[in-house]
């Protein structure tokens, strides 16, 4: 069973910039499915159970110049695991999918070199939705495109990830390393801007 989530029609510019940011919503999921698929492939069978992120499309109707995203309708109770600031909640910490989807977490950010993370994860079990992604640059500064859209909490996001997540046996399993902070990214960043981390420090 699918349900549908309807984006109204309004001017032609905002109309406009609701089909973009529909678009990057879609983008952000189909990209967070991807990496969870990889994952899947990856990990030894002791795991178990991967997590799953389902698919979701973008349909444009050329009439009425609707639109709509169609996913995959989740039967059960919808749990909150993290928002798209990378700010965690206890259900990742303490519950044993929670546990599960946290290790995936960890696996993709250190996968891009604390680059690129999965964020904003919301779901029933294992099945997640409505995911956003975080990347260290928050977009291009040529073209002024954001990547992933609006909810693309950037470093911010990344850095409270590394502060809060809590290794857990599966990251064990896997034999991820320890979260690696931001800093020495920072610094590099700071000195391609002529610039050095400790006098920017307010």
């Amino acid at each position: 069973m699918y349900e549908i989530h309807y984006k109204p029609h309004l001017s032609k510019s905002k109309n406009e910039a609701i089909i973009s940011m529909t678009k990057k919503e879609v983008q952000s999921q189909m990209s967070a499915r991807m990496l969870s698929l990889n994952f899947k492939d990856v990990i030894p069978k002791e795991f178990g159970e991967a997590p799953r992120i389902i698919p979701c499309y973008m349909i444009q109707d050329n009439n009425s110049h609707h639109v709509y995203v169609l996913e995959e309708k989740l039967k059960g109770k919808f749990v909150k695991y993290m928002n798209n600031d990378g700010r965690v909640y206890k259900d990742l910490i303490e519950t044993e999918h929670g546990k599960k989807i946290s290790a995936f977490c960890h696996f993709v950010y250190h996968k891009y070199n604390r680059k690129l993370m999965v964020a904003d994860l919301q779901g029933v079990g294992l099945s997640l939705t409505d995911i956003s992604m975080a990347t260290w640059e928050v977009g291009d500064l040529e073209t002024q495109e954001l990547y992933f859209g609006c909810d693309n909490m950037s470093q911010q996001a990344l850095n409270n990830f590394c502060q809060e997540h809590t290794c857990n046996s599966y990251c064990r399993l896997l034999k991820l390393k320890d979260m690696e902070p931001l800093v020495d990214l920072i610094d590099e960043q700071l000195k391609g801007e002529g610039l050095d981390c400790e006098s920017n420090i307010i």
